[in-house]
């Protein structure tokens, strides 16, 4: 968690500078509270995601930990996608886009493999 911290504490404040030398300020308090609520979650699974692989890596990997994020990435995405959630087009899960999600799951599967 500690790392993790750091990791966030970095990003912030190279935000923050590049907000500030970029002039483009801080955003109001008016205007965040008209943003959609479900994109304010981004930031606590950003946490959740970097704290992950911070755990994980020296558990089972580099490789792995890499893979295993894709996988998740590619079955969300079909899922967002499928929806039209955060206003993303509806592009509706289809045979072919699930053979795809399969063959990298599949990879996963087979890169594990000992």
């Amino acid at each position: 968690l500690q790392a993790a911290l750091v990791s966030f504490a970095g990003g912030f404040a190279a935000l923050v500078a590049l907000t500030l030398g970029l002039g483009i300020g801080f955003p109001k308090v008016s205007v965040l509270m008209q943003v959609p609520k479900i994109t304010l979650i981004g930031g606590l699974l950003g946490t959740v995601f970097v704290t992950a692989v911070i755990i994980f890596v020296p558990k089972v990997g580099v490789a792995k930990v890499a893979l295993a994020a894709i996988c998740g990435q590619v079955v969300f995405s079909l899922i967002l996608d499928h929806f039209g959630i955060l206003g993303v087009p509806i592009n509706q899960i289809e045979p072919k886009r699930l053979i795809g999600a399969g063959l990298v799951i599949a990879g996963l599967v087979l890169f594990s493999l000992k």
